[in-house]
């Protein structure tokens, strides 16, 4: 999903969760805050007293570069959230906690030199009977992707802005509708559409046609 086309620098920002929650504060871009925990060789109950002082419960815990819903946690007691540092602690050095917010939709934004090529919502998938029902909105964990207006509203203005404040010419930026406001939930210089066009051969000559753009 790599181009080059993207400098170095700003792609690796856009993979950095807190970084970039930073710099799109600091350019007064709407955001889900996400803020920089380093473990640094405590132990895991040391871990979760400095969270629990810091942060309140329902929070998420992911990997602050890792993308893509792998070993993303929900915490909403404080057994889940010891359940996660657990996990997390044990394979990753740097973590990036975020409060739970109720999302109301999510829409992915495929963004091209200061272009909306296409934007699709992410639609949780219906649970089955004697199934827990996936939270998270990732096309690979079962999500569906349905298509909206490549260039209307704030999701996909949003979505510009960001890639403005990040020096970002390809991306695809997650923006979620929290109460009615849009908010900045990840950033992507990796722009992989495999789950994306596997849906329907329109959806595959969308990518087919993006890949081809940022390729010339």
């Amino acid at each position: 999903g790599y181009f080059p086309i993207n400098n170095a620098a700003a792609a690796q920002l856009a993979n950095d969760k807190s970084a970039t929650s930073a710099t799109l504060q600091r350019a007064n871009v709407q955001r889900v805050e996400h803020t920089l925990f380093r473990p640094q060789g405590r132990d895991l109950e040391a871990c979760r007293e400095e969270v629990v002082a810091k942060f309140s419960l329902p929070l998420v815990l992911k990997p602050n570069l890792e993308a893509g819903g792998v070993d993303v946690f929900r915490a909403t007691t404080p057994a889940e959230l010891k359940a996660a540092l657990t996990a997390l602690l044990r394979r990753y050095r740097a973590i990036a906690i975020c409060p739970y917010v109720e999302i109301a939709v999510e829409t992915r934004v495929v963004v091209l030199d200061g272009v909306s090529q296409f934007a699709y919502e992410k639609h949780l998938k219906e649970p089955t009977s004697g199934r827990a029902s996936e939270w998270r909105r990732n096309l690979r964990l079962g999500s569906e992707p349905r298509l909206i207006a490549a260039e209307a509203g704030p999701p996909q203005q949003l979505a510009l802005a960001t890639c403005r404040a990040l020096d970002l010419r390809f991306a695809t930026v997650d923006v979620v509708d929290v109460d009615g406001v849009a908010q900045v939930l990840e950033v992507n210089s990796s722009v992989t559409l495999d789950k994306f066009s596997l849906f329907s051969r329109s959806n595959w000559r969308l990518a087919r046609g993006t890949y081809a753009r940022a390729i010339a």
